[in-house]
């Protein structure tokens, strides 16, 4: 017996019909994370690097250590033990201060610290040495480099070494006031690093001058 065409096609949109009310709907699924990538680890911050104080960091520490009355400052505190020092230099007279990364440097050319030719600290420059040598006593974890300068005035021999006689009285000096004589180191730089012009008076006497050097003390810098 035959079917017709007709019949055929209601009877499948009516089954597809049924089988669609019958299905279970399916919950949407969430939308897939993009994979979380851990970022690589970060360095420890480096000690702050400066240039090494006279004679360099392992042969000073050592010095330092043998001496056995100063103790090495913890890395992590070099950053506020300079500040400390920086804010009192500042509040001397006659005093500039300049920052390292891990260093100070005094300048102490608006006293005339010394006649021509003369090694001998006059009475101005002392008061301000009193000054800098009661700051360098209470932190004394720390290296003290004194160069000393001359002006233009007078052979490069001769200016060599009165520069050297400056550096060690001012570091006689700073001894006698406190200041422990294994923390210093003296050089002399002659006519070489000028702050003023040579061609005046007044220029000639900030040149014959001083300029002390600080750099903690710590095993992170010894090398």
């Amino acid at each position: 017996m035959g079917v017709r065409v007709g019949s055929i096609a209601v009877i499948c949109v009516i089954g597809a019909l049924v089988l669609g009310a019958c299905a279970v709907p399916q919950p949407a699924r969430p939308p897939v994370a993009a994979a979380t990538i851990a970022p690589p680890p970060q360095p420890a911050p480096a000690l702050p690097r400066s240039l090494p104080p006279i004679g360099g960091f392992a042969e000073r520490f050592d010095i330092i250590r043998n001496e056995g009355s100063i103790t090495a400052l913890p890395p992590a505190q070099v950053e506020a033990y300079l500040d400390l020092q920086a804010e009192r230099f500042k509040s001397i007279a006659g005093v500039s201060v300049e920052r390292e990364a891990a260093a100070l440097n005094l300048s102490m050319s608006e006293v005339a610290a010394f006649a021509v030719n003369s090694a001998v600290i006059t009475p101005g420059f002392r008061r301000t040495l009193d000054a800098v040598s009661a700051v360098l006593a209470t932190y004394p974890q720390s290296y003290v480099d004194v160069v000393g300068h001359t002006d233009s005035s007078g052979s490069d021999a001769v200016n060599q070494q009165v520069s050297e006689r400056r550096a060690a009285s001012v570091a006689n000096y700073l001894a006698a006031k406190g200041v422990k004589r294994v923390r210093i180191a003296v050089r002399g730089a002659g006519e070489a690093e000028p702050v003023a012009s040579n061609a005046t008076e007044s220029g000639r006497a900030a040149n014959r001058r001083v300029d002390v050097r600080i750099v903690p003390i710590t095993t992170g810098l010894v090398s």
